[in-house]
């Protein structure tokens, strides 16, 4: 944590800021939140950032080298592409695909992170819309907070 980015976010956050983050919330989610969330940044050395994403990427590497890895994620990606309901959402999927991998390979971490929060936002609401579907339901979160 670098104190003096986190003493700053603490002098400038509101309950205005913390109501527009639900909104995101429920935004990106389809749902509103139904327990209190951690509007908490975490600031880290970019140091420290650097050594998570090199070992990210050994973790990647090592698990594309397991023949179990390949094995399970041959099952898994198919299911999660069949939540694409035609292929006009497959090639949006595709294309949010390539732009991490340009943005990645460009080394622009903003642009990075910006494709790879517009795939997430996306994969994850088509998940959670499908298994709503097929339960007739809005899902449930459940939080002891």
């Amino acid at each position: 944590m670098i104190p003096s980015h986190r003493q700053w976010f603490n002098r400038n956050y509101s309950d205005a800021e913390y109501a527009r983050f639900l909104q995101l919330l429920d935004r990106r989610c389809g749902s509103p939140p139904r327990f209190r969330h951690s509007e908490t940044p975490v600031f880290l050395p970019a140091a420290l950032v650097d050594k998570m994403a090199r070992y990210g990427r050994e973790m990647v590497d090592a698990l594309l080298a397991d023949p179990q890895y390949r094995h399970d994620s041959a099952e898994a990606v198919p299911a999660a592409w069949r939540t694409r309901a035609n292929e006009a959402e497959r090639r949006v999927m595709i294309e949010r695909h390539r732009a991490v991998a340009q943005a990645i390979a460009q080394g622009d971490e903003a642009a990075a992170v910006a494709a790879m929060e517009a795939h997430f936002d996306d994969a994850v609401g088509d998940m959670l819309r499908t298994a709503a579907n097929r339960a007739n339901a809005r899902p449930i979160v459940h939080s002891d907070h």
